[in-house]
């Protein structure tokens, strides 16, 4: 019985060790992330944002470019085939 009180106590001991260990790693490794992962995310999101605006603007610029062809198309057209009076 005395041996396996005292066994269980050097376990737990060791457990308790470990237990802070992991403990100290877990402290340390959220330090790393604020440290190193947030910026990376945060300059991620600022280079997002600037890709949805060059996008957005690009859009504009297709839609644009859509219409201008679609008049030009139409004035060919015209002139190719004239509409009777």
């Amino acid at each position: 019985m005395q041996e396996d009180k005292k066994r269980q106590e050097d376990e737990l001991k060791m457990q308790a060790v470990e237990n802070a260990r992991l403990k100290d790693e877990n402290e340390s490794l959220v330090k790393e992330k604020d440290t190193i992962l947030s910026p990376k995310l945060e300059l991620a999101a600022n280079v997002m944002d600037q890709l949805k605006s060059e996008n957005h603007d690009l859009k504009r610029i297709s839609d644009h470019q859509i219409i201008r062809l679609d008049a030009l198309t139409e004035k060919i057209v015209n002139i190719l085939y004239p509409r009777p009076y």
